[in-house]
C-alpha cells in the first residue's frame, strides 16, 4: 500500500498494543488525547491503520502456507519454520505464534482508537463515515486473520483491559460479520466525502468490494450461507482491491522477508503445488516456476513468479473467490446444477477480467464429472487451492472442506501465556 503520509508510521508505533500502558511524559510528544482529538492526526492514524495491516499480512501469509504446504522451508531457514514444514510439536516462543498475534492486534487497537475518536472529531460527514467505515473493515479483517489461525482469541484489548477473556470461534465469527455490516452502512448512510478518497484511502484498495468480499469470506466460515451467497454476488468481477506498495521506503512485506532478510526466512513454494496441478492450468506459471531450491529434510522447492519485487501488490481477495464461494454455497445446499456452472466458470476463464487475476483456462468438466455433491466440492476445494494460492485461507479451507491438516490450531505466544491467566495455553 502507498503510504501517503509518513505521520501514519510514528503514529502506529505510539498506539501500538502492549504490555505497558501508554505513558507520555515527554512535553514534545503527543498525548494520545491530543493526538485523538486533532482532526488531522486522527487522518494520519487512519492512513497508519492500513500502513499497519500491509506490513504485517506477511505473517498470516506464511503461516497458512507453512502448515497446509504451500510453501516449505529451504535450508538454513529458523529451526521453526523447519519443524512447522515438517509438522514437528511447535514451540509458542517462536514467530509463528508471536508474529501474527502482535501484528494483528496492532492492526486492531489503531482501529478500536478510531471508532473511538472519529465520532467526535470534528471531521467533514462524509470523512467520518470513510475512516469509520475502513477502521471496521481492517479490524475484521484482523480478528478474521487471527481466528484463522487460532483456535480462540480475545475480543477486547486495550492497555486498561488486564486479562481478557478468550472468545471462541462463533462470538469471533459473529463480532467479524457485525463489524462489517456496520462498515457497509456507514457507506450506505453517508457517502465517503472526496477529501477521504484522495487523502486518506490508499491507492488500489477498494473498500466497498472488499467489505462485501471479507462479509461473503466469513459468512463462509460461520456456515451463514445465504448471508455469504448474498454478499458474494455483490461484488463486482472486473474490480481488483489491492494493497500496493512503493519502495525503498514501503516494500512489499512477502518479498522483504524472502528475498531480502537472509537465509533464515527463506521459504519458497512446494513443488506439489505444481507437479499435482491439472496439465494446462495457467495458474500455476501466474504463482511459481520450476527450480531447485533446496528445502530442510532433503526436500526441493520451487520459486515464486509472484512477489519477485519490492513493489508487487498483494490482492486483498481474488475476483473469482466470490464464484467460488457461491458455487460451494450452491453445493451445500443441493443446488448442483448452479454449482457447477460456477465451477467451470472458474476453469474456463482464459481472460483476465482485470490485471492480477489469475486464470485457469481449463475444459470445463461435464455433468458427470460433477454428478455428486461430493464430487463439486471437491472440484471446488482443488480450485481454491490453485486460484487462492498464498492469500492466508488455505487452513481454513483444509478445516471445511475435511482435508487432514498437519495442525489443528498454532500454539499461542508465549508472551500471552505469561501475561493473560485467562490464555488456553
Amino acid at each position: 500500500m502507498m503510504r501517503t503520509a509518513r505521520l501514519s508510521l510514528l503514529l502506529a508505533a505510539a498506539f501500538s498494543l502492549g504490555a505497558c500502558a501508554l505513558d507520555f511524559t515527554s512535553p514534545n510528544e503527543p498525548t494520545e488525547e491530543d493526538v485523538f482529538g486533532n482532526p488531522e492526526a486522527i487522518k494520519a492514524v487512519a492512513v497508519g491503520l492500513q500502513a499497519e495491516y500491509s506490513d504485517n499480512v506477511v505473517d498470516p501469509t506464511y503461516v497458512n502456507g507453512l502448515v497446509t504446504e504451500e510453501i516449505g522451508a529451504a535450508n538454513n531457514t529458523f529451526a521453526s519454520y523447519q519443524d512447522a514444514d515438517a509438522g514437528r510439536p511447535l514451540e509458542n516462543t517462536s514467530d509463528l505464534a508471536g508474529g501474527p498475534w502482535r501484528g494483528q492486534y496492532r492492526v486492531i487497537k489503531l482501529a478500536n482508537d478510531l471508532i473511538r475518536a472519529v465520532p467526535e472529531a470534528e471531521l467533514a460527514p462524509g470523512t467520518k463515515s470513510g475512516i469509520l467505515a475502513l477502521a471496521k473493515t481492517y479490524k475484521a479483517m484482523a480478528l478474521g486473520n487471527l481466528i484463522q489461525i487460532f483456535e480462540k482469541i480475545p475480543l477486547e484489548v486495550g492497555t486498561d483491559i488486564l486479562n481478557p477473556p478468550f472468545a471462541d470461534r462463533a462470538a469471533v465469527l459473529t463480532e467479524i460479520l457485525r463489524l462489517l455490516n456496520e462498515a457497509r452502512a456507514e457507506l450506505q448512510q453517508t457517502a465517503p466525502s472526496p477529501e477521504f478518497q484522495q487523502q486518506i484511502i490508499a491507492p488500489g484498495f477498494n473498500l466497498a468490494s472488499t467489505i462485501d468480499a471479507m462479509t461473503a469470506r466469513y459468512a463462509l466460515i460461520a456456515g451463514n450461507l445465504d448471508l455469504a451467497l448474498q454478499a458474494a454476488q455483490r461484488v463486482p468481477l472486473n474490480v481488483m482491491s489491492e494493497l500496493r506498495f512503493a519502495a525503498p521506503q514501503d516494500r512489499n512485506p512477502l518479498n522483504n522477508l524472502w528475498y531480502r532478510s537472509g537465509n533464515a526466512y527463506r521459504m519458497r513454494p512446494e513443488q506439489s503445488f505444481r507437479l499435482q496441478a491439472e496439465a494446462g492450468d495457467q495458474r500455476v506459471a501466474f504463482w511459481v516456476r520450476a527450480a531447485t531450491v533446496d528445502g530442510g529434510d532433503g526436500q526441493v522447492l520451487d520459486e515464486l513468479n509472484r512477489y519477485t519485487t519490492d513493489t508487487d501488490p498483494i490482492p486483498v481477495y481474488l475476483p473469482d473467490e466470490m464464484r467460488l464461494i457461491q458455487a460451494e454455497v450452491y453445493a451445500r445446499t443441493n443446488r448442483l446444477a448452479e454449482a457447477r456452472q460456477l465451477v467451470n466458470a472458474v476453469r474456463t476463464q482464459c481472460a483476465p477480467a482485470v490485471t492480477g487475476d489469475p486464470v485457469a483456462c481449463l475444459p470445463a468438466l461435464s455433468d458427470a464429472q460433477l454428478a455428486t455433491q461430493q464430487q463439486i466440492l471437491a472440484e471446488i476445494y482443488k480450485q481454491r487451492r490453485y486460484e487462492l494460492y498464498l492469500q492466508a485461507v488455505s487452513w481454513e479451507d483444509q478445516r471445511r472442506f475435511g482435508v487432514q491438516t498437519k495442525y489443528p490450531w498454532m500454539v499461542y505466544p508465549l508472551s500471552e501465556c505469561d501475561q493473560n491467566s485467562n490464555a488456553p495455553c
